[in-house]
């Protein structure tokens, strides 16, 4: 689930950039990704994560 919603993102014209510099040059993890390996799936878990969490979250920002 989530390599398809970064996949997504990454084919949008609003959220590929962001999701480019998430992936720091690493683009396979989502265009090609390997879903019986258990690290990739971990690492797209924290993308995905970090993609959809608040800039400011944990410094300053509102409790939700």
């Amino acid at each position: 689930m989530a390599a398809e919603f970064l996949r997504a993102a990454l084919a949008s014209d609003r959220w590929s950039d962001r999701i480019r510099g998430l992936l720091e040059d690493d683009e396979a993890l989502v265009t090609s990704p390997r879903l019986d390996d258990e690290r990739e799936n971990r690492v797209r878990a924290e993308l995905l994560e970090r993609h959809r969490s608040p800039p400011n979250r944990g410094v300053g920002a509102l409790p939700s």
